[in-house]
């Protein structure tokens, strides 16, 4: 899959001011050197053709003791993708990526500790050229 459709990706999972990891791929560490800290954000990266549909999920992470600011930034995705989806373009407007719901598109997961809270999300993607 190209290289850009992935930064595509990346920068909109990133934009919903929380930093965004691929799955199974938060770092120890920030740049800093400091602990990374919730709340994060983290995304398969399934990818098939051009112009096949995958499905990919994201997970929307918070330590808190209630799902209120699980749920604000659940809110700014859920707004972000609207039914129908959302058109994502590549900088050098050579394509695209359509980012769509999935069914479901969200679940809260149960999680230990109880502080702990995440979000399960579907979305489903397809790449295009133009």
């Amino acid at each position: 899959m190209n290289t850009e459709v992935k930064k595509l990706m990346h920068q909109f999972w990133s934009s919903f001011g929380i930093p965004a990891f691929i799955n199974n791929n938060v770092p120890p560490l920030d740049d800093n050197g400091n602990e990374i800290e919730m709340p994060y954000i983290t995304y398969s990266t399934t990818y098939s053709d051009w112009g096949t549909e995958d499905l990919n999920q994201i997970t929307v992470w918070t330590r808190s003791d209630s799902f209120g600011p699980l749920g604000d930034i659940c809110s700014k995705i859920h707004d972000a993708i609207p039914t129908g989806g959302r058109e994502l373009i590549l900088p050098d407007g050579s394509g695209g990526v359509l980012v769509m719901r999935g069914t479901p598109f969200m679940q809260t997961l149960p999680t230990e500790p109880p502080d702990i809270k995440a979000e399960y999300i579907n979305v489903i993607t397809r790449s295009y050229i133009i």
